[in-house]
């Protein structure tokens, strides 16, 4: 009976045994595939606890990410971009480019600005500035340019370039600028290389006169007609040509150019020209006044000018005129009659803000139509909704002559 009761409690220590050394066998990685283990999906007890069942499956093998699939893949986009220091220049002039070229997302073995130079254009050295890329001539007419630290993400340079002196007026000189990222595919290469010209000119003199005045004093409630003429005298083509009125915010013309060319900001009518303008020619904007009986016994004017100076326009006294209006009681004396006489001499009035304010050049004396009036009719002239666009259209072509 004794050793029968020792047989069974060896046998039940070995199950022990065999039940505890299990377990770490496998966590350790004992050997090929783990004995089955009970299952614990079916089990309403905490996390571990074995199932009652005695029965499971094995766990499944760990599946790859598809995002991480994906991320091996390098995302490349070259892209380039340039900006000359000018838009019109004189023949024999130096003048500044500016040019990048940049990884937007992941960065290539290989990454070099490279400039193409117009015939009749020579290279004069790098610029110093905000750049981190030098440019050496690598062939005809094209410069390389590599980051001073190696860096493949970005490359920035400004180099000094000078026009011929035998290049003639209205020359179009195109210059082009290409991220190089040698034999790496990049799949977006529409942005890979970029182009900006630059237009050769010659001196040309526009200015602006009130061709037609009133003579005398106006009397109020009679209608006056007044003609803005600009000129270009010459003797080169000028891309200046558009200009801006100063009504202010008292009296506003009761007739006046439309969109397009012409169109509002508060206080002021710009009137836009695009393309190039000849020696000799000549164009005008014609406005009506009627003043109210409470302007009598005030002065108005009315100044006219060109939007932006231009550097190829060798005189300035007469790109800006002002009409005059000496405004009295209607039978006081004669109608004003037009005159094509030069714009009066008296000394302008400085311009109101084109933010806000009347300023003093509209007007001196008793108040006028006032804003509220002035937004309506500047509304009903032209049409607020195509100001906007129309005025950075504008602005961007006069930087370009400045």
């Amino acid at each position: 009976m004794l050793g029968r009761g020792v047989w069974v409690a060896a046998a039940a220590g070995v199950a022990v045994v065999s039940l505890a050394v299990g377990p770490v066998a496998r966590a350790e990685g004992g050997s090929g595939s783990p004995s089955p283990s009970p299952s614990s999906s079916s089990s309403s007890e905490g996390p571990g606890t074995p199932s009652p069942s005695g029965t499971g499956t094995s766990s499944p093998a760990p599946s790859v990410s598809p995002s991480a699939s994906a991320r091996a893949e390098p995302h490349i986009d070259a892209t380039t971009r340039m900006w000359p220091d000018l838009g019109t220049l004189w023949a024999g002039e130096s003048f500044g480019i500016w040019a990048i070229a940049e990884n937007l997302y992941d960065t290539t073995p290989q990454l070099a600005l490279k400039l193409t130079l117009p015939e009749g254009v020579t290279y004069e050295g790098n610029m110093a500035g905000q750049t981190n890329g030098t440019c050496t001539p690598s062939g005809a007419r094209v410069l390389t340019c590599l980051a001073d630290d190696g860096n493949t993400k970005e490359v920035t340079a400004k180099i000094k370039v000078k026009v011929g002196a035998g290049l003639p007026p209205m020359t179009d000189l195109k210059f082009t600028a290409v991220a190089d990222i040698g034999d790496t595919v990049d799949p977006n290469p529409s942005n890979n290389s970029i182009d900006s010209t630059v237009t050769v000119m010659e001196k040309a003199d526009v200015g602006v006169e009130w061709s037609m005045t009133p003579s005398g004093p106006v009397a109020a409630g009679t209608e006056v007609k007044t003609v803005f003429t600009v000129t270009n005298h010459g003797p080169g083509v000028s891309r200046v040509g558009t200009v801006k009125f100063y009504p202010g915010f008292d009296y506003w013309p009761t007739s006046a150019p439309v969109y397009p060319p012409c169109w509002t900001d508060p206080g002021v009518i710009i009137c836009d020209r695009a393309g190039d303008m000849a020696p000799g020619e000549t164009f005008s904007y014609t406005f009506t006044w009627k003043f109210p009986k409470k302007a009598v016994g005030t002065t108005y004017r009315m100044r006219g000018e060109l939007y932006g100076a231009s550097r190829h326009d060798p005189v300035a006294a007469n790109d800006q005129a002002d009409a005059v209006f000496r405004i009295v009681k209607a039978g006081a004396s004669a109608g004003p009659t037009p005159s094509a006489s030069a714009t009066p001499s008296s000394r302008p009035a400085p311009a109101p803000s084109a933010a806000g304010g009347g300023g003093n050049l509209a007007s001196t004396g008793a108040g006028g139509l006032g804003p509220v009036l002035w937004g309506a009719v500047g509304a009903v002239v032209l049409g607020g909704a195509l100001f906007a666009v129309v005025g950075t259209r504008v602005r961007r072509r006069a930087l370009d002559e400045r």
